[in-house]
């Protein structure tokens, strides 16, 4: 069984030029200026006393040849000094480096983390988790890795452009002789850039597919033993384990194969100097053996930066296609819109769907000229097979989708125009599977309500007949439940949901009831604690269940997105009609139990 992986790499990612890349980054740069302005401050620092090192050093071998043993022992001493001073400047500039990098880091990630958040749930449908991670957490990392490394590429430029200037005062044709070679590194490097680029992306994305090939699997581990696909699961894992290694082989051997080139080149260039230099010595007694050992030094400063910085060709390059992957992310646009200017403090719960279309393709739409009124304070039972659009219309009113055309409107004011925080803040959500955070039992109930007291969690445990199970766990409400609650039963996780809908107190009410797949004693308090919830709000659930849906104030029957029959239950059941069929398929049995 091959593998669907996430729709990023194919309907988002785009190629930005190096330029762009740069730009882009700018900002985070001018975030930590100060950082930045100490680092470079260091780097000229210290490529300055560098380049005082091979003057020191030829003045040391012109007086040893000369018998001036007692100025050698002063520029020994001047010449270690200088490699103090030196690795005090390198200190700093990696102090301050890495300073800059962990805040610029930080920051990328804070903001991909609220771009994400911000996204509407068709988003989140097409993308799997796996892939979203791993732009997050790797792609922000190995570009943090290359802008850390960068300060070390400014230092060997720094020493090249330096050196390059001083050889060019001391002999021209000597220094135009040992720069002939250059323009060979430079084609290289130009050649080599588009294929490393390529590289680095696929290596990235098969990085991705890992991610996401792990999470699904752990996530889905149960099913996978259930139907015995444990052996199918580490087959699919193995082959994009050996895509990756394919690629990274690649990769590596690409990268590897630059350095010969460039040594090579250095190496002629240091033998022209040598063959040329030392018969010049030889003839005319100019240079000095210590101004040609300086010369050559200084020689091996300028090519083993450029050497130095091809070795550093593949982080660049993993770099630009990490910050490709990461802005590409930062670049899709957020379909839901947070541009409303109204507070939704004192929502009354007047809900009306009016001409409503939506749909999740742009192909099958879901509602077409759909119509609604729900006045404030009824509960509204939505009913309906598979594919109806129940559960939509909960998304819509949630604003978790953006509907196409049309308007729904809360207290005769569209949703839209309500700020999208406070009016989220009015609703509440109890969703049929519920969703748990890893912390305590407290912190799960007071999620929606981060300021409520000690006392009104407890009220709210008790109000959702939670608290007879949360009292007699280990801890209480100290009790940590682990990631989506997996220390807890399902129907214990419906009831802490249904205690945080208790503590938000909110005007509408969004139920997807989950009573599924429930014992009958917890189903009884989850049901108990539904109807204490639905006391003086506007509600609307989508109904499994017959008590429920008799308890309605109207009925709805959705079929294909359109309403095609509402009343109450006894007024459908005479309808004979659609009503009665999901009554004879689903409920009539409920009705036995009940009675």
């Amino acid at each position: 069984m091959s593998m669907i992986f996430s729709n990023l790499e194919r309907d988002y990612d785009r190629k930005y030029s190096d330029w762009e890349l740069l730009k882009r980054y700018s900002r985070y740069l001018k975030e930590q200026k100060t950082h930045l302005y100490y680092t470079l401050i260091a780097i000229f620092a210290g490529t300055g006393l560098t380049l005082l090192l091979p003057f020191v050093l030829q003045r040391a071998v012109d007086d040893l040849l000369n018998d001036r043993s007692d100025e050698v022992i002063k520029y020994a001493f001047a010449f270690l000094g200088l490699y103090i001073a030196v690795w005090i400047a390198d200190f700093i500039r990696n102090y301050e480096n890495t300073k800059f990098t962990a805040k610029s880091t930080r920051s990328i990630r804070n903001d991909l983390f609220v771009q994400v958040q911000d996204h509407d749930m068709t988003f989140f449908d097409h993308n799997n988790t796996g892939s979203i991670m791993s732009r997050i957490n790797d792609d922000v990392q190995i570009l943090g890795d290359f802008v850390k490394m960068t300060s070390d590429f400014l230092v060997n430029v720094a020493i090249a452009i330096g050196t390059a200037i001083i050889l060019l005062t001391l002999d021209l044709r000597l220094t135009l002789l040992a720069m002939s070679v250059i323009p060979f590194l430079f084609l290289i490097a130009i050649t080599f850039r588009k294929i490393a680029r390529k590289l680095s992306r696929e290596w990235r994305v098969t990085i991705s597919e890992l991610n996401e090939s792990f999470l699904e699997n752990i996530s889905g581990i149960s099913v996978a033993r259930s139907f015995g696909r444990e052996e199918t699961a580490r087959n699919n894992f193995d082959e994009l384990n050996r895509k990756n290694y394919r690629v990274n082989v690649k990769r590596s051997i690409f990268f590897s194969s630059i350095f010969p080139f460039v040594f090579a080149c250095s190496n002629i260039g240091l033998f022209l100097i040598l063959f040329n230099g030392g018969i010049q010595s030889v003839k005319t007694g100019q240079p000095t053996p210590g101004e040609l050992i300086m010369y050559v030094v200084m020689l091996q400063r300028f090519y083993f930066p450029i050497v130095l910085m091809t070795t550093y060709w593949q982080q660049v390059q993993a770099g630009f296609a990490a910050a490709e992957r990461i802005f590409s992310l930062q670049d899709v646009e957020t379909k839901v819109k947070d541009s409303g200017k109204i507070q939704a403090d004192e929502l009354q719960g007047k809900i009306e769907f009016r001409n409503l279309n939506f749909s999740y393709n742009d192909k099958n739409p879901v509602f077409q000229g759909f119509n609604l009124h729900i006045p404030a304070g009824q509960t509204i039972a939505i009913v309906g097979h598979t594919g109806a659009g129940k559960s939509s219309l909960i998304s819509l009113l949630a604003r978790f989708y953006e509907f196409q055309e049309g308007e729904i409107l809360i207290d005769e004011v569209s949703i839209k125009d309500y700020k999208l925080a406070s009016y989220r803040s009015g609703l509440g959500l109890v969703l049929q599977e519920p969703l748990l955070f890893s912390g305590s039992i407290r912190d799960n109930i007071a999620y929606g309500n981060a300021n409520a007291s000690e006392e009104e969690v407890l009220l709210a445990a008790k109000a959702a007949n939670a608290w007879e199970f949360i009292k007699n766990t280990s801890e209480g409400m100290d009790t940590n439940i682990l990631e989506r609650g997996k220390k807890i039963s399902q129907g214990q996780k419906q009831l802490i949901s249904i205690a945080r809908a208790f503590l938000v107190n909110p005007r509408i009410l969004l139920l997807d009831e989950a009573t599924a797949s429930i014992d009958a004693y917890s189903e009884a308090l989850i049901q108990e604690a539904i109807y204490g919830l639905l006391k003086d709000r506007t509600s609307i659930i989508i109904a499994h269940r017959l008590t429920t849906v008799k308890k309605a104030d109207l009925i709805i029957v959705l079929d294909k997105g359109e309403i095609v029959e509402e009343g109450t239950h006894e007024e459908l059941l005479e309808l004979k009609g659609h009503y009665s069929d999901l009554y004879q398929k689903y409920f009539a049995f409920q009705e036995v139990e009940i009675n």
